[in-house]
């Protein structure tokens, strides 16, 4: 399986963490549902081939759009592609969904719906353009100007959200939000509210899930066991780290990396 990510223009640097593409080049030989985990994101994903199958917890099987938005998600999504892979997608900063989809980001959390649901009329031109481009360079330049000409300076990110998600990454999600409030002369309330606006869930749960993303960086890296994990990732200890690993991926840690994720491991934070 092919994966391939591309940094955006200038013009987009501050929304757009990348653009990625993902293929087989055959049909699986086994085709298997695999866990997509949180990962602080919003993305836009085309489906250039076979559709995707989501399985939902109660048993029900939904086919996914061609075109499709991921908002934020607060537990994994089991999804199973039916033959051939070719996705192309747009994984945006956290909170810089907001200026291009118009709408506040905590509609869009643990949602995945058509695409044109938040483009309207544009959403199926954009589809189809996608779809027929010759290579990846033409999507590429098709996304870009379809997000320069849907940027609103009305929906533009907040500086202090812009701050928060900085400090709260760069801490590896140990930042307090209390601090940079207070740095601001903000509440506690004020800000949270501004950032589940922008990002579409909370200062508190994005931490979590940093946290989270962490473990992908640090677990082939430490050979001393969870404890050492759970400590260079800013857990309090083992435990916690087992009960958010859970929480988010429905599996304790050992049971998750014993399987292999052809998918999903493409979409972990693993720089």
């Amino acid at each position: 399986m092919n994966y391939l990510e591309i940094q955006s223009s200038p013009l987009l640097r501050r929304y757009v963490e990348c653009f990625w593409f993902l293929e087989t080049k055959d049909k699986p030989a086994t085709l298997s549902r695999e866990r997509i985990l949180p990962d602080d994101c919003t993305e836009l994903i085309f489906n250039l081939a076979d559709l995707f199958n989501r399985h939902h917890l109660d048993g029900t099987i939904e086919n996914q759009p061609r075109m499709l938005v991921v908002g934020q998600m607060r537990n994994y999504v089991m999804i199973e592609p039916t033959g051939m892979v070719k996705l192309f997608g747009i994984r945006f900063r956290a909170g810089g969904a907001y200026p291009f989809f118009h709408l506040p980001m905590f509609e869009l959390t643990d949602r995945i719906i058509s695409a044109d649901a938040i483009f309207n009329r544009l959403g199926k031109e954009l589809e189809e353009r996608i779809h027929g481009a010759r290579s990846l360079r033409e999507r590429l330049s098709v996304m870009e100007a379809t997000l320069l000409k849907r940027l609103d300076e009305k929906y533009d990110l907040d500086k202090t959200v812009e701050a928060l998600v900085r400090r709260i990454t760069f801490t590896k999600g140990c930042y307090s939000v209390d601090r940079l409030a207070k740095d601001i002369g903000l509440s506690a309330r004020q800000l949270e509210r501004k950032f589940r606006l922008m990002v579409g869930i909370s200062p508190k749960l994005f931490s979590r899930i940093i946290r989270f993303q962490e473990v992908f960086k640090v677990v082939g890296q430490l050979t001393q066991g969870w404890s050492a994990i759970a400590h260079d990732c800013g857990y309090y200890d083992q435990a916690h780290l087992i009960h958010d690993f859970k929480n988010f991926s429905g599996q304790n840690p050992s049971a998750f990396f014993i399987n292999p994720h052809e998918i999903s491991d493409h979409f972990t934070r693993k720089i």
